[in-house]
């Protein structure tokens, strides 16, 4: 992963609405992210970073600096099926692949198609806002308050 420009976010918010709007601002910065976890909301913080970031790339390192010290390197959704076979345990510091594609955002045709369509899957309007919002280049406010008026 780059390393000649970073950013530094510590420890993410402990509740999911919190972490997922921290997520969600920081989504498209093309820096390599690093935060730091605990090994009780490990879990769920890859969750939100792999729904929300998408399937990048990412280092976990356990105990840095420590004599049980570890590095998994793989993707957010590899690191998540091993944590949760592997019970998380000590110190972590996640090292995530910042954005690499450019995106453009869609139309407002586009994306009205594609909210028509994933309403009638039967999403929660949040899941499909957020889900939306990454990849359409979209603020998730907005693609949410159109979700609410279809």
């Amino acid at each position: 992963m780059p390393t000649a420009a970073f950013l530094y976010l510590g420890y993410l918010p402990r509740k999911s609405a919190e972490r997922r709007s921290v997520l969600t601002e920081i989504a498209k910065q093309t820096f390599t992210l690093i935060f730091l976890e605990t090994p009780h909301r490990l879990l769920a913080s890859l969750a939100d970073m792999e729904d929300l970031l998408g399937n990048r790339r990412v280092a976990v390192a356990r105990e840095l600096t420590k004599i049980h010290e570890e590095i998994f390197y793989g993707t957010l959704h590899q690191a998540r099926e091993k944590f949760a076979h592997q019970e998380p345990r000590g110190e972590f510091t996640l090292v995530v692949e910042g954005d690499l594609q450019p995106k453009q955002t869609w139309s407002l045709v586009q994306l009205q198609a594609v909210l028509k369509e994933r309403t009638t899957l039967g999403e929660s309007p949040s899941k499909i806002a957020a889900d939306i919002a990454a990849q359409s280049g979209w603020p998730r406010r907005e693609v949410y308050k159109m979700l609410m008026e279809l």
